[in-house]
């Protein structure tokens, strides 16, 4: 069964050429009778069907990291040669949501107690690197 991190190849279908398989990385699996027929001809067409199906949800690497499409399992393939952990790059990630994100995990009040975003940003540093020396 696919989990999060795993890696997919899907067919994407070309006109006037062969078609290609492009890597996707697996955010999580459910069942739906929405989702993106394969060879995929638009991202983001998700189709309704008549019954419930394993589906997987994943983002397409390298192309549009931002947007989850879905696809039935049972048309990917699982990618063996991108079977490996990822390390997470700690400071791209800790510059990224150290704006955004640390004034909406403590609130404004917190910010006044003391809590700086340099604490939080140690604490993040810390974990992320737990994480990573875990593989």
């Amino acid at each position: 069964m696919l989990k999060f991190g795993d890696y997919i190849l899907v067919e994407m279908n070309r006109y006037g050429a062969k078609n290609e398989f492009y890597i996707h990385k697996v955010i999580g699996t459910l069942e739906s009778n929405s989702y993106t027929n394969v060879p995929v001809v638009s991202i983001g067409e998700k189709t309704g069907h008549d019954k419930m199906v394993l589906v997987v949800d994943c983002i397409q690497c390298g192309v549009c990291e931002e947007e989850v499409v879905r696809f039935r399992i049972s048309d990917v393939k699982y990618d063996h040669s991108e079977a490996r952990p990822t390390p997470i790059d700690t400071k791209a990630f800790v510059e990224r949501f150290e704006k955004e994100f640390v004034l909406q995990l403590i609130g404004k009040e917190h910010w006044q107690n003391g809590i700086s975003p340099s604490m939080i940003k140690n604490y993040l540093t810390t974990e992320l690197n737990k994480l990573n020396e875990r593989g």
